[in-house]
């Protein structure tokens, strides 16, 4: 589906570099979970480190995750996912809103 397609760069952006044989998709809008890392007592994450943001969306051309009943060796039974997905191909270093690099 062509509309899925991203119609190119938002006013001031440069194009993304797309690598031969790919194809650029423009995701549906999702959430997005932050993460960082902070030693245990500690209240402050560790600036080193920084903190990450994860933007999770979804496109009509990646498959819905599904699970399936399965039961262990023990005779519990339990599910198992599958989560289909895409990852950009490298993270994207930024500032949050106090300026620290995330």
């Amino acid at each position: 589906d062509v509309s899925q397609l991203s119609p190119g760069p938002a006013a001031g952006l440069s194009a993304p570099e797309v690598p031969s044989g790919s194809e650029l998709l423009k995701p549906l809008k999702g959430f997005v979970l932050k993460s960082w890392k902070r030693e245990a007592g500690r209240k402050e994450f560790d600036r080193t480190m920084g903190k990450v943001f994860i933007n999770v969306c979804a496109h009509a051309d990646i498959q819905k995750p599904t699970a399936e009943t399965v039961t262990g060796p023990d005779g519990r039974q339990g599910q198992s996912w599958s989560m289909p997905h895409l990852c950009s191909p490298k993270p994207k270093e930024e500032k949050d809103k106090s300026g620290h690099v995330c």
